[in-house]
């Protein structure tokens, strides 16, 4: 008969698929999701907590963490050890028990060449003493049933083990008898673990196993709350089974997901009932916080009220902390709200105001919590202090409450824990940033300081890399609100690189694709900068003697000409040629043959409009060169004949929106840069506005293009088919132009002005007329 499982076993597996197919389509194709943007400064940790990293605060179900904690895993391991006396290491069990593939290990005892295979490794020479037999036959099962486990990765490699090995999965019912014949309580307890582990028992046998082998056992094992994970989840009372869960959660680390996963917060209250004390109650409360994505701050009072020095305290405290980053933050320093939104919040009706309104509430509830922290701050010691004291001092930065911040943050001790002093350095630094000289050395000295503190930290654990990439955009808007846009832009991108580092995904590095560079280095400087910003980014990165700040700045900027490019572009939009046509001349003039998606936009003849490319075959492999098109244009200035006058109509045409040469003045090309091949999806916002500036507002509404077809038509010396040509095109920027602008759901119908009239009525007998007239042109002046 197939074994019986409860409802909330087959509930935890589904979750556990969920999440796995939500990974996985997650990996398919990368986006910034609102997790990814969110701001998130604050992370220091009390020493141990690696088992609580799920559960801190974000706006996908669980915190994807790279460092989980091992201390069971040892604890497991040292049991053996202790078992088996003699010169055993632990770490040689380590090896054997989660280091070493389950077939790997069959094949070798099934030969008999343990020894050989794990020669030198202490645990397997005292498995294969005879005393030991029992040990080895057990040790052997419990990898046997890692392919219960394993098998969505182990699947390929069950057809190369012997005929034996699947019939051997009858094993569970001999684990029964196993279990009933085991002569120490030491090989009782693992197979009465294996058997709950394995799934292989009904709901009320796992209760069974563990009330008989485990409840009331003298010998304390690290087997013991993971035996009670599995009665808990075999219990149908839910709020008995949170109680039971709850205690897995304190007693153990390697639980910890499972047990979150199956807690049901709706029950908090019903369980309680269950708690022998105060230290139970304050474990309930902390699991009912842990995964409250609202204000938690009654919950975090109550557990403080049960169990001060608790490391729930001030891991629920640190949450609370990140969520007001978010809810505060985020909105001020990127584009988007909060991660996070709750139901009541109108954001999307008028995001000003909801941000202005939102702002107001949540910084009346940090001052309401930071208040609360203060006020029992006198009462903790240890760990707990330092980390209190650097919690308050993050929310008085929050608040521009820099002094008090700085008060707080020189409390933390000099000998607390790399993560605890890690945060210390980066609130001392933001106090400088805030209250010094932000041009000084000294100053950029300590962000340094600070920056690479933190970097060393996020190596090792790259959820951190979000903390750098809060960190470089606080400190970046500091120095753009000096003015000092050079340093700002640098850090903008800093930060960027350190955003899509946050999910270890390198491979979007800047440099994955050179010389196809993405935009994210040029962004800032794009958006922001003047000609003379740009000037400085140059002098900055072909300064020889850098100080290690300025290093630091352009230790991961793109190649020179790409800056460069900006200031071409930059110069170009505001109609200064000559700057223009330095700048590009200063570079690689293969640069738009082979950088960023030049070749792809910039790949058609300029003086032919776009509008009227129609009539002839494209081929797309015109050889476009930034410094020869704006010699160009230079030259077509020196003479005012309607020959000079209608090219340069053209190209102003075809460099506005509605052209083929776009991209001379901007690095996309619809209104949300998000959208099109050139995506500048870092910035996420609409750009309309700003390219309204362009060039006296040609980009959008073909105003100098105009102009220039309009002194065709004013020049004597223009003949008929250039008067034709001109007219047509000013039809064509004006049709362009309303459509453009229309509302998208509005029925209005463009009313052709003078300039197609005059076209039709005097130039029809010209060669321009008889190439472009056609039934659509005509329908404009029926």
């Amino acid at each position: 008969m197939a074994p019986i499982k409860s409802t909330r076993i087959m509930r935890n597996l589904s979750v556990s698929l969920l999440l796995l197919f939500t990974v996985s389509s997650f990996a398919c194709g990368w986006f910034e999701t609102a997790e990814t943007i969110r701001l998130a400064l604050f992370r220091s940790e009390r020493a141990g907590s690696e088992r609580l990293r799920s559960f801190y605060y974000s706006s996908d179900n669980y915190f994807q963490t790279y460092v989980s904690s091992k201390r069971d895993q040892i604890e497991n391991c040292k049991e053996w050890q202790k078992e088996l006396g003699g010169n055993v290491k632990w770490e040689d069990v380590y090896k054997l028990q989660y280091e070493t593939d389950s077939e790997k290990f069959q094949t070798a005892y099934k030969s008999n060449t343990l020894k050989e295979v794990f020669k030198g490794n202490t645990f397997i020479e005292n498995l294969l003493l005879p005393k030991n037999k029992a040990l080895l036959d057990y040790f052997s099962d419990a990898k046997h049933t890692e392919y219960n486990y394993s098998g969505i990765e182990k699947w390929e490699s069950w057809d190369n083990l012997d005929q034996n090995y699947d019939s051997e999965k009858k094993g569970f019912p001999e684990f029964q008898k196993k279990l009933e014949s085991a002569k120490t309580e030491f090989l009782k307890q693992r197979y009465a673990y294996l058997l709950m582990r394995s799934y292989s028992v009904a709901p009320k046998e796992m209760v069974r196993l563990y009330d008989t082998y485990f409840a009331n056992s003298k010998n304390k094992t690290i087997l013991q709350p993971w035996a009670l994970f599995f009665k808990a989840i075999s219990t149908e009372n839910s709020a008995e089974a949170n109680y039971y869960l709850s205690q897995v959660l304190a007693s153990c680390d390697d639980k910890s997901f499972a047990t979150m996963q199956n807690f049901n917060r709706k029950y908090t209250d019903q369980t309680l009932s269950f708690a022998k004390n105060n230290i139970e109650k304050g474990n309930i409360i902390a699991m009912r916080a842990l995964r409250n994505p609202a204000p938690a701050f009654e919950d975090i009072k109550k557990v403080y009220g049960y169990i001060p020095q608790s490391e729930y305290f001030s891991f629920l405290v640190g949450r609370e902390v990140n969520k007001l980053e978010d809810w505060i933050f985020t909105p001020k320093f990127t584009t988007r709200g909060p991660a996070v939104k709750f139901s009541e919040e109108q954001w999307y009706k008028d995001y000003e105001l909801a941000k202005q309104q939102n702002f107001e509430k949540d910084i009346k509830y940090l001052r309401e919590f930071r208040g609360y922290l203060i006020s029992v701050f006198p009462n903790l010691s240890g760990e707990q202090r330092d980390y209190i004291s650097s919690a308050i001092a993050q929310l008085c930065f929050m608040d521009d409450e820099i002094q008090l911040g700085k008060q707080y943050a020189s409390l933390i001790s000099s000998n607390a824990n790399p993560s605890i002093v890690a945060q210390k350095n980066i609130q001392l630094a933001l106090v400088e940033v805030k209250l010094g000289d932000v041009n000084s050395e000294k100053t950029k000295n300590i962000i340094l300081n600070s920056i690479n503190g933190l970097s060393d930290l996020a190596e090792k654990d790259h959820s951190l890399f979000k903390s750098l990439y809060s960190l470089t955009r606080l400190i970046g808007y500091e120095y753009e609100k000096k003015k000092d846009i050079v340093t700002a832009g640098f850090l903008f991108a800093k930060s960027e690189r350190y955003k899509t580092f946050t999910y270890g995904y390198s491979e979007l590095d800047y440099f994955s694709d050179y010389p196809k560079l993405n935009y994210a280095p040029i962004g800032y400087f794009d958006r922001y900068a003047s000609e003379k910003d740009m000037e400085g980014v140059i002098t900055l990165l072909g300064k020889k003697n850098k100080t290690a700040f300025e290093a630091y700045l352009c230790s991961s900027a793109a190649p020179i000409d790409f800056y460069k490019d900006v200031k071409g572009t930059i110069a170009f939009r505001n109609n200064n040629l000559e700057l223009a046509a330095e700048t590009f001349e200063s570079m690689d003039q293969n640069f738009w043959k082979n950088a960023y998606e030049y070749a792809n936009y910039l790949n058609e003849n300029p003086f032919i409009p776009k509008a009227l490319a129609y009539k002839d075959k494209k081929n797309f492999n015109y050889n476009f060169n930034k410094t020869k098109f704006i010699q160009e244009l230079l030259n077509l200035k020196k003479s005012n004949t309607p020959e000079n006058l209608l090219k340069l109509g053209h190209a102003y045409y075809n460099v506005s929106y509605f052209g083929n040469s776009w991209m001379m003045s901007s690095y996309a090309n619809s209104n949300y840069d998000d959208t099109d091949a050139t995506s500048e999806y870092y910035f996420m916002t609409d750009t309309t506005e700003r390219r309204k500036l362009f060039q006296n507002g040609n980009y959008y509404s073909c105003t100098m293009a105009k102009d220039f077809y309009k002194k065709v038509l004013g020049n004597a010396k223009s003949n008929k088919e250039q008067k034709a040509m001109a007219l047509l095109m000013i039809h064509i920027c004006n049709e362009n132009v309303f459509s453009f602008n229309k509302d998208y759901d509005s029925e209005e119908k463009y009313k052709a002005g003078k300039e197609l009239y005059d076209f039709y009525s005097e130039y029809s007998n010209t060669k321009i007329f008889t190439r472009y007239s056609c039934p659509l042109l005509e329908s404009y002046i029926k």
